[in-house]
């Protein structure tokens, strides 16, 4: 992945140690409040998190994503709360916005938390797969017996 020099320059300025909240945008996008462009998605990460992410977002586009930082914080857990709290105000695909992101920082929105129980109640079960959950199964109170 080779960078512009604005990307690398930011990069370079990223700390390991501290979480970042960090956005990927087009450049020229209409801003959205103080961000730079229209975020296409919003994750959370240390800085070597924050590098792989650019190289993974930019394969295969079209347009290449820039790399803007929204904030910084100490802990994960203060991190997770900006990220949801960005993305809830800026809104997934999904529901009409213009992020890639899949979910609200952990929480799925509805339309998602449908498409994924589609998929896996769907999903047909041959016996050895039943045999292999079956198995897995084993001993734990919380499972529930597999029927047709």
């Amino acid at each position: 992945m080779i960078y512009n020099y604005d990307d690398w320059a930011l990069l370079e300025t990223l700390q390991e140690g501290v979480f970042y909240v960090y956005y990927f945008y087009i450049e020229g996008s209409p801003k959205v409040g103080r961000l730079k462009g229209t975020p296409r998605y919003i994750g959370i990460g240390v800085a070597g998190r924050v590098r792989n992410s650019l190289s993974q977002h930019n394969k295969g586009k079209k347009q290449k994503r820039v790399l803007g930082i929204h904030s910084e914080w100490m802990t994960r857990d203060e991190a997770f709360a900006a990220e949801t709290k960005l993305v809830k105000k800026v809104g997934i695909k999904t529901d009409g916005g213009p992020l890639d992101n899949m979910n609200y920082g952990k929480e799925f929105s509805e339309k998602v938390k449908k498409r994924i129980s589609k998929t896996l109640t769907d999903v047909p079960k041959n016996e050895e797969h039943r045999a292999a959950i079956s198995k897995a199964m084993k001993g734990n109170s919380n499972a529930k017996k597999i029927t047709d």
